[in-house]
């Protein structure tokens, strides 16, 4: 399984792993070539089949729509039988958890312990490889093989080498059309102000996806985050944007069904589980982990549950863990929790 750390773009302290083992500057986990086929066609809304004309006439920035924000969205009526199951799990492992689970079809809202936050840590490389989509697009075309390499690192592998590239790359202007590039991106330090530059570009795609309390400040992956603004993201994703090539996004939630051990959790856990009777016939997913300046573990994990054509948008975020392994058993209950709880 991969190691997931801290991953700024300027140099900053080390971590250590539990026992006292320093963690390097960067994942050196590259794939061994991942398939690139997709389970199932992503049913995206009318805003992304028409992003292709939308992109041509807008032909830059100012002209985007923002995603609809999940939080308007009334609450789950099922929320009073599964917040006490919730709560049970959250008590048995003594740690902060939430939970926000968004159904496409109802058009509902379920939110356990909104109020909690965590560091995003690798959640983050999917609004990164958004933006990388977004910055192709108003450069008049779709990503080049080196950003599809990249984002299939990042995304589907968690390279953390192919994340810093991605990131520095977004406040570099003129670059994105580009074949030319290193066989293995490396970590440099990033000026403040290029830091700065790259940052920005991620806040606005927060702010194009409807996420309100999630920002880049110089860095990424050590920025706090809510489980309703991963949903939101999320969101983005299986409705569509108007300022992505639809076939980037199918692109992107290719990479998020799990070929790697590391994101078998969590809503990955759903992977080959029934909802309410009827087989989970897709998932996408991104997870992430990383500790705190006291050891203690963060972690979170975001995705999607389709059954048939329905569709679950969810995150669990959650910190306070002595051990990775049990963060990641309590998140993967959680999840399950929810489906068995509402669906029954």
């Amino acid at each position: 399984m991969s190691e997931e750390f801290r991953a700024p773009a300027a140099p900053r302290a080390e971590r250590s792993r539990p026992g006292g083992e320093r963690l390097p500057a960067a994942s050196q986990r590259t794939p061994s070539g991942a398939s690139m086929g997709r389970r199932r066609a992503l049913g995206l809304g009318a805003s992304a089949l028409l992003a292709g004309a939308v992109l041509s006439a807008c032909g830059g920035k100012g002209q985007e729509d923002a995603v609809p924000s999940v939080g308007a969205a009334p609450g789950d009526e099922a929320g009073e039988e599964i917040s006490p199951v919730l709560e049970g799990i959250a008590e048995e492992y003594g740690a902060a958890m939430s939970l926000a689970v968004f159904d496409h079809d109802a058009g509902t809202l379920y939110r356990f312990a909104p109020e909690e936050s965590s560091f995003e840590a690798s959640i983050v490389k999917v609004p990164i490889a958004l933006s990388t989509m977004r910055r192709a697009a108003e450069e008049g075309g779709r990503l080049s093989d080196l950003q599809h390499d990249l984002i299939e690192r990042s995304v589907g592998y968690s390279d953390n080498l192919a994340t810093a590239e991605l990131f520095r790359l977004l406040g570099v202007q003129g670059e994105y059309l580009s074949e030319q590039g290193p066989e293995e991106p490396g970590d440099p330090a990033m000026e403040e102000e290029d830091a700065r530059k790259s940052s920005d570009y991620l806040n606005e795609t927060y702010d194009l996806l409807g996420v309100t309390g999630t920002h880049a400040d110089g860095t990424w992956g050590d920025n706090e985050t809510q489980a309703a603004d991963q949903v939101q993201i999320m969101r983005g994703i299986v409705d569509g944007v108007d300022w992505v090539d639809p076939e980037d996004m199918t692109f992107l939630t290719g990479v998020m069904t799990p070929e790697d051990e590391s994101q078998n959790w969590g809503v990955g856990a759903m992977i080959g589980d029934s909802v309410g009777g009827e087989a989970v016939t897709d998932v996408d997913v991104k997870n992430g982990w990383i500790q705190d300046d006291t050891g203690a573990w963060h972690i979170n994990s975001v995705g999607v549950v389709f059954v048939d054509d329905r569709a679950y948008s969810a995150a669990v975020i959650s910190h306070g863990f002595d051990e990775q392994m049990v963060g990641q058993e309590a998140a993967s209950e959680m999840v399950r929790a929810y489906f068995a709880e509402k669906f029954g």
